[in-house]
């Protein structure tokens, strides 16, 4: 509460809205940060949640009983931020939780409160709490401000980084500009809920149709004023969507084409750098042969608005053209969320849409994130040309069926395979269909 408080308050201030005294200022600005020197954490002292109680430590007057997971995981990490047994942490709890409600003994007490029918078997999530778990949640922040007022943070000689940062930042915003996930989200697009499975005699089938896969990627009888060069999401029917793509050398672009037709659905791939959060670099993994990458896909946590219903973590990893292309086309972001890339005249060059929220939970089946980047065949001329290469897009569909009685499920991809040259001529390689992948162990 005060760190988002205190947000609020710097904007204003940053913006020249508000003017507060040096003194309140320097205090406001010193909220959730630790007044003391770090100091060396003795290991054989601290008690992690496998360690217990000591003989020697008598039971508090008011036990309040946590969740084995969020006492393994969750006071855990607290814990050790402080140097503290597991034990000490879990004390304090009990003592904040006392003060609200003596009646409540642990995190799985509903206090009267209804819960959803299910809510047993599933465990404790942050779908749904009970009371108890609201108040174990609660508890665990409040101890970590009573921790922060008179506890110096541990720290070992060969870390580089601030622990209690480290871990405050874990149940901050997913993005340091103050928006939520939910800023960036997307309506769903109307041309991706369409049916990708057909009606056979052995029963639904993956669709093999060559128009209906170009579809996905923005072809017609040609291609259109934009083609989805990256992409994942999830069909009407629950079918699994991935693009990709990577520019090939002119001279074995047919070549590389009917390979990747050809190759294993399971491991057809197509390579794409990678940008880890907080590292501006982009680095791409395995080898890549002839193919070159030139989209980047981010990567990066997601925390506190992980558990917003209405945020996706795919907004903060919308896929975008890789630096060196960006320069070259003097390309410049609409906003801070990269929805838009716009060239020198205005005009968009790039488009990166992020719809829907992650499904965690077996209460929100059938909900899905999801996006996909596409490129204005104008700015897909210019990469080609200046390159000079041909444009390779894998298309892969995935159905996915759940095992029975804790039974494996079972895989079926279709894939494809566009090449497009620099006159924006395009070829179709189909691959295979309907294939049920079969593991060889």
């Amino acid at each position: 509460m005060q760190h988002f408080a205190a947000a609020a308050l710097f904007s204003c201030l940053d913006s020249g809205c508000l003017t507060l005294a040096q003194d309140s200022e320097r205090q406001l600005r010193s909220i959730n940060q630790s007044f003391f020197p770090p100091c060396n954490q003795d290991r054989e002292k601290r008690r992690d949640s496998y360690g217990g109680r000591p003989k020697s430590a008598s039971n508090p007057a008011f036990e309040f009983h946590l969740d084995y997971d969020f006492r393994k995981h969750d006071l855990d990490s607290l814990a050790r931020v402080f140097g503290k047994s597991c034990w000490e942490v879990e004390d304090l709890i009990s003592e904040i939780v006392c003060s609200y409600d003596q009646s409540i003994s642990s995190m799985y007490e509903a206090g009267g409160r209804d819960t959803r029918g299910r809510q047993s078997a599933t465990g404790m999530s942050s779908y749904n709490h009970t009371y108890g778990q609201q108040l174990g949640w609660h508890a665990l922040f409040i101890a970590a401000g009573k921790l922060l007022a008179t506890t110096p943070v541990a720290q070992s000689a060969h870390e580089d980084y601030d622990r209690w940062q480290e871990w405050f930042r874990g149940h901050t915003l997913t993005r340091d500009d103050g928006f939520w996930l939910s800023d960036g989200r997307d309506w769903m697009p109307l041309d991706v809920a369409n049916v990708l499975q057909e009606t056979t005699q052995d029963g639904l089938a993956l669709t093999g149709n060559r128009e209906k896969l170009l579809q996905l990627i923005g072809i017609a009888a040609d291609i259109g004023s934009e083609l989805v060069v990256e992409g994942d999401w999830h069909s009407a029917d629950d079918i699994n969507v991935h693009i990709s793509s990577a520019l090939v050398p002119k001279a074995k672009a047919r070549e590389l084409a009917h390979e990747l037709a050809q190759c294993d659905p399971m491991q057809a791939w197509l390579p794409a750098y990678e940008e880890q959060e907080g590292d501006s670099s982009e680095d791409f993994w395995g080898e890549t042969n002839d193919y070159k990458p030139w989209i980047v896909c981010p990567r990066g946590e997601t925390r506190l608005d992980e558990h917003d219903p209405f945020g996706a973590g795919y907004v903060n990893r919308r896929p975008r053209l890789a630096s060196a292309y960006v320069a070259a086309l003097s390309l410049s972001r609409d906003d801070r969320f990269g929805r838009a890339w716009r060239n020198v005249n205005g005009a968009i060059a790039l488009r990166a849409e992020a719809w829907g929220r992650a499904a965690r939970y077996s209460e929100q089946e059938g909900a899905h994130a999801g996006g996909r980047l596409k490129c204005s065949s104008a700015t897909l001329a210019e990469v080609l040309e200046m390159t000079p290469s041909d444009l390779l897009v894998l298309i892969k569909l995935q159905k996915y069926e759940r095992g029975y009685g804790g039974g494996s499920g079972k895989f079926t991809n279709t894939t494809a395979v566009v090449r497009i040259d620099g006159t924006l001529r395009f070829e179709y390689f189909q691959g295979h269909i309907n294939n049920l992948y079969k593991p060889r162990h």
